[in-house]
């Protein structure tokens, strides 16, 4: 598994729906392009011809209203049972593998073409995946399948052939008729559990792909609607809502913090009240403000932690911080993250000043490993400094002269 999945398995929530609306989204695609693996279920089973001469529950007025009751949750049970014997839930899970491999590469040249670079390790894990699915599960899958399919059809016709005898139902018949279906129950339960054990570890990493696909289109978004402006060698990475502590303030500006190959943002962007009657708001008006752009070579230290706070210690902060050099236009930033963790925050930082996310860009080559890359100390243009640059960049945009400068490779 790839660093980013290691990093992103326990995360919770992605933030603003985007998982689901990546499946819809690559759905749509799918349609429109003509491209791929449709959604249909890989088998079908023929269901048992039926009896149509079953009473329903409304008649046998001579009956007691305790049979009847019984009767009318059986016919209900009976119902749903068998919207779940063609094993629906498994064939789409086998169908969204398929599709995976089909849409995965599609939304990942789009995520290139907008400016996030980082998929490499996406790319490499779906190849791994996809060879082992199609060498060793899916045939091995579809053929238990259908196995299964035969197995809870041979049960299905036990638990019709009794229901049909409820021409007049009695307690006992009932009851039979209640065990067949607890029968059949128990069938697709253990069909369903047997046939997702053969491809659960697939399934689960396609969904950690599919995760990661929809926290760089996250990211992207916000940074769309942010007044940040990227320099032109500079790559987004992650974005998080988040507050700003500011000057040691626990209601500070909210917004969205921003990492890219480059530097640490803050953006505020929230509705402020502008007036206000007995507490409450009259009037508002949006903020949106660039506070925070540091340069992440300026960090010194960068911690997290998970402070508990309210009665009984019950509601969790995540909290991030950096200590910066004296180069910084501040020493200190603290972060409280939103549906995030403060850990995983700190640990990409990490990998970037290591050098270690420049090997998730999609032009990566490992070839180039040992490459030294030198930046000159001041811009041939106009003789400004050129600041020393973090692990992985190899082009510089003056500050000054709006130069680019390249790095000496050697």
């Amino acid at each position: 598994m790839s660093k980013r999945h290691i990093r992103h398995g326990k995360r919770g929530k992605v933030g603003h729906g985007k998982l689901r609306n990546y499946k819809r989204k690559n759905s749509e695609r799918r349609q429109e392009r003509g491209r791929g693996p449709s959604n249909r279920p890989v088998a079908r089973r023929q269901p048992p011809q039926r009896s149509t001469s079953r009473p329903s529950s409304a008649r046998g007025s001579s009956n007691s209203q305790e049979l009847q009751s019984e009767m009318s949750m059986l016919e209900s049970r009976e119902r749903s049972l068998k919207l779940r014997a063609d094993l629906n839930s498994v064939q789409t899970d086998i169908a969204d593998i398929a599709n995976a491999f089909f849409a995965v590469p599609t939304a990942l040249r789009e995520l290139n073409e907008r400016g996030f670079v980082f998929t490499k390790d996406i790319e490499d894990d779906l190849a791994i995946i996809e060879n082992q699915w199609h060498s060793d599960i899916k045939e091995d899958v579809e053929e238990a399948l259908q196995q299964a399919l035969s197995s809870i059809e041979q049960v299905e016709r036990k638990s019709d052939r009794q229901m049909d005898r409820l021409t007049s139902p009695t307690q006992s018949l009932i009851n039979q008729a209640q065990t067949q279906l607890e029968n059949l129950d128990s069938s697709i339960r253990s069909a369903e559990q047997s046939l997702r054990a053969h491809y659960r570890s697939i399934k689960d990493k396609v969904d950690e792909i599919q995760f990661d696909i929809a926290e760089a289109e996250q990211t992207l978004n916000l940074l769309n609607d942010s007044k940040i402006t990227l320099r032109g060698s500079e790559a987004p990475i992650l974005a998080a809502d988040a507050r700003w502590e500011r000057d040691g303030e626990d209601e500070g500006p909210l917004g969205h913090l921003y990492l890219t190959d480059q530097r640490i943002l803050f953006e505020q962007k929230e509705k402020v009240a502008e007036k206000k009657i007995l507490f409450i708001t009259t009037e508002s008006k949006t903020v949106q403000k660039v506070w925070i752009d540091e340069e992440l070579r300026h960090l010194k230290t960068i911690d997290h932690e998970e402070e508990r706070r309210g009665m009984l210690n019950m509601k969790r902060r995540e909290i991030l911080s950096f200590v910066l050099q004296g180069q910084a236009d501040t020493s200190r930033l603290k972060f409280q993250l939103v549906d995030q963790q403060a850990s995983e925050w700190a640990e990409e930082v990490k990998m970037v000043l290591s050098g270690e996310t420049a090997k998730d860009r999609f032009d990566y080559d490992p070839e180039t490993d040992s490459v030294t890359y030198t930046f000159p100390t001041e811009c041939p243009n106009c003789l400004a400094s050129v600041p020393p640059q973090p692990a992985g960049v190899h082009i510089f945009q003056c500050g000054f002269c709006n130069s680019t400068i390249q790095a000496d490779a050697s």
